[in-house]
């Protein structure tokens, strides 16, 4: 999983907030002792939504997707 999140590192972070569901990307930092590590501000509105309820999503995917689009 490691190995992904170094190559892949953006992805997107879901809350919850009394509003309903909250998404924002988000940038895998590091990882310590077997624990992936996101960094963020004690003053940002994700910061008190994951105080205020701890129950949270993160996905990830490769940065580029190459394509044609099609009818």
């Amino acid at each position: 999983m490691y190995d992904f999140l170094s190559k892949n590192p953006f992805g997107f972070l879901a809350t919850v907030s009394p509003e309903g569901p909250r998404v924002r990307p988000f940038m895998f930092q590091f990882e310590d002792q077997g624990c992936p590590l996101f960094c963020l501000s004690n003053d940002k509105e994700v910061f008190r939504q994951l105080k205020e309820d701890p129950r949270c999503e993160v996905a990830f995917c490769l940065p580029r997707l190459v394509g044609d689009a099609a009818d």
